[in-house]
């Protein structure tokens, strides 16, 4: 009875690529062949001074950099990272995370010593959002790869609205301070610092600038995807 009503439902409301739109086949999930094909993939993993490191030269101290996929206005990547943020699809950063998993073991990017630290929400957007986008990424991505997940040594402290229509001058003098180090100190050397999308890199700065306040640590950045604007 179960199947026959799956297969009813199928049929009534079939599944659909994020990216697309055009109707999945049995075999394909959230992403079509064609879609997954298609990716922009940034590379950035196989290179030291990539586009995105370069962002943060003469700001911050970083010893890696990467972003996965370059965010295109109205592509494939903006389409799913849409429905990550606003329509809670946690399953798109399952499947980002294990698509680039052999990418990731191969380039080193973590090491045994490495945690990682999703960027935080603040608990008011946290309770109006009901989740961080980028949660089921930074636990995908700590299975995957055997290290720790840590979400309570970095805070927000300022509750923002979206940043998304600021400049790059709006988006610092707003954030400046917005967070800091709770009294929960990582063991690991090896700050890997997550976010869903580097455009700006103003959070991540504020970001970086807090998790200095810890000493002995190296940090990196880690995005899933990479905006030219």
């Amino acid at each position: 009875m179960k199947q026959i009503f799956n297969s009813i439902v199928d049929v009534l409301f079939p599944k659909v690529c994020v990216g697309c739109e055009t109707i999945l086949s049995d075999n394909e999930n959230l992403l079509c062949s064609y879609c997954r094909f298609e990716l922009p993939r940034t590379n950035h993993l196989f290179e030291d001074e990539n586009s995105a490191f370069k962002k943060f030269y003469g700001i911050v101290a970083l010893q890696k950099v990467a972003a996965l996929v370059y965010f295109e206005k109205n592509g494939i990547v903006q389409r799913s990272l849409h429905q990550l943020k606003y329509k809670n699809a946690q399953n798109l950063g399952v499947l980002f995370a294990n698509m680039f998993e052999d990418d990731l073991n191969e380039s080193g990017f973590f090491s045994h010593d490495s945690c990682i630290i999703p960027v935080p929400l603040h608990p008011k957007k946290y309770k109006e959002r009901g989740y961080n986008q980028i949660q089921s990424f930074c636990e995908t991505l700590a299975t995957n790869h055997e290290i720790d997940l840590n979400t309570t040594s970095l805070i927000r402290k300022m509750y923002n609205k979206t940043q998304s229509k600021k400049n790059l001058m709006e988006r610092n003098t707003t954030i400046e301070n917005a967070f800091g180090v709770s009294a929960i100190i990582p063991p690991q050397k090896n700050l890997i610092l997550v976010d869903d999308v580097l455009t700006t890199g103003s959070t991540l700065i504020q970001c970086v600038k807090a998790l200095q306040q810890i000493p002995h640590k190296s940090i990196s950045i880690l995005t899933i995807a990479y905006s030219h604007s």
